[in-house]
């Protein structure tokens, strides 16, 4: 820390510097946990994994100030998904909703917008490699 008049601020390269580690560590993190439950299904011999992107849609995103993140995400889980098979073949299936609201007349989303949204995440994880009807 350093003083800046009577303000005490972090210095910016080091504040840079440790949100890339605690990001790192977050994904990290976030994978060993999201492959746990994937994996022990594959261990059982499951051959179909759903992905954990139940409400990674644009609009629910955009909450979290991650909306412009729906590809990235969604292509994230389909790997974490995919990994658990370990080389071997299996189906995964994208989740997709909900959006964590109301539809208009009685919310303020309108039913287009909603389609928009799952039409980008169901793209997003077909890009991906989530299995496609016409694959099973």
């Amino acid at each position: 820390l350093r003083r800046r008049g009577d303000h005490e601020a972090r210095h910016e390269g080091d504040a840079h510097a440790l949100r890339i580690v605690v990001q790192g560590l977050g994904r990290a993190l976030f994978r060993q946990q999201a492959q746990g439950p994937g994996q022990q299904f594959v261990d059982a011999g499951a051959d179909i994994i759903l992905t954990n992107t139940f409400g990674a849609s644009r609009i629910m995103l955009k909450r979290h100030g991650h909306d412009a993140d729906v590809a990235a995400i969604n292509k994230a889980a389909v790997a974490i998904a995919r990994d658990a098979f370990g080389g071997r073949e299996g189906w995964v299936i994208g989740d997709i909703g909900p959006f964590g609201g109301l539809m208009e007349p009685y919310g303020e989303v309108a039913e287009s917008d909603v389609r928009e949204a799952f039409d980008e995440q169901a793209a997003a994880l077909v890009a991906a490699g989530a299995t496609t009807p016409d694959q099973m």
